[in-house]
């Protein structure tokens, strides 16, 4: 009698655990590009960047353009395409949501990047991209569910 409580609570707990494994497999997330020309010309960091200030004077370039923006919204497993000024495509696929944190595979291919990231909800990572018109180009990946 006493093994099958046990047992019972042992499959309602695990069951419970199966339940909220599923809730974040299947949670929305956007993903939020700001893609931003990184050079060493006068100009300082454009204010529709200031939001990210803090980590772009990290890059040691003089001159941050706003270029443009886009989002788009998945769930775990998808692949979300952006395009970029350059013509190159910026690819992310959602990994897994493992509160709170989101796990992406980004890769741009012509720029060489292929790499997985680990990102706070609500929380953005800056990678590179190709020369740009006399610079570089910088993109801010945002992610949140």
């Amino acid at each position: 009698m006493v093994k099958r409580f046990i047992l019972i609570l042992a499959f309602l707990f695990l069951s419970s655990g199966l339940v909220v494994a599923q809730s974040n497999f299947s949670k929305e997330v956007n993903i939020g590009i700001k893609v931003i020309k990184a050079s060493n010309e006068r100009g300082g960091i454009d204010p529709q960047l200031s939001d990210l200030s803090s980590q772009l004077v990290r890059l040691n370039y003089t001159s941050y353009q706003f270029l443009m923006q886009d989002s788009k919204t998945g769930v775990p497993k998808d692949e979300l395409f952006f395009n970029l000024p350059d013509g190159d495509v910026l690819r992310v696929v959602l990994l897994t949501v493992d509160e709170p944190y989101i796990k992406l595979y980004v890769a741009i291919k012509k720029a060489g990047l292929n790499t997985n990231f680990k990102i706070s909800n609500h929380g953005t990572v800056i990678v590179g991209g190709n020369k740009f018109k006399g610079g570089s180009l910088v993109i801010a990946i945002t992610a949140s569910y």
